[in-house]
C-alpha cells in the first residue's frame, strides 16, 4: 500500500460517527462565558492549518466530548492565537489538547493521542 493509500484509509477509519456537525467555540472568551456560571471543564485543543494530524484528532475528540455536554470545547489554531498560545504555555508540538478545571490546567496530552486517554482524563472530572 502506497502512503497516499495508507493516509487516506487512516483518516477514514478515524472518522467518528456523527461528530460532522460537533460544533467547537475558537474563541477563549466565548468559551469561558459559556464555561463561567456552572464552573464547567474546558477542553481546549490546539492546532495548527499545516498539521496533518489535527483533523484527526479534532475529530476524535469531538467523539468523545460528544458524550460530555457537562465541558466546553475550545479549538485554537496555534498560529492564528500564538500570543494565547503562549500564556497558556502551550508547547510548540501540535496537536495539544488541555483539559481545565474550570480555569487550571490540570492534565495535557501533547502530540497524538487516543481517544480512550481523553476519555479517562474525563471520567476524572466530579
Amino acid at each position: 500500500m502506497d502512503a497516499l493509500a495508507h493516509l487516506v484509509l487512516c483518516l477514514a477509519l478515524t472518522q467518528p460517527v456523527g461528530v460532522e456537525n460537533w460544533v467547537w467555540e475558537t474563541d477563549y472568551q466565548t468559551a469561558y462565558k459559556r464555561a463561567e456560571p456552572t464552573k464547567k471543564t474546558i477542553v481546549v485543543l490546539i492546532g495548527a492549518k499545516w498539521c496533518h494530524a489535527c483533523p484527526a484528532m479534532k475529530r476524535a475528540a469531538a467523539a468523545v466530548l460528544n458524550k460530555h455536554p457537562e465541558v466546553v470545547p475550545l479549538y485554537l489554531d496555534y498560529d492564528a492565537n500564538e500570543q494565547l498560545c503562549r500564556t497558556i504555555k502551550v508547547s510548540t508540538v501540535v496537536p495539544e489538547l488541555i483539559v481545565y478545571d474550570w480555569v487550571h490546567p490540570a492534565e495535557r496530552l501533547i502530540g497524538q493521542f487516543k481517544t480512550e486517554q481523553l476519555a479517562k482524563l474525563l471520567e476524572k472530572k466530579p
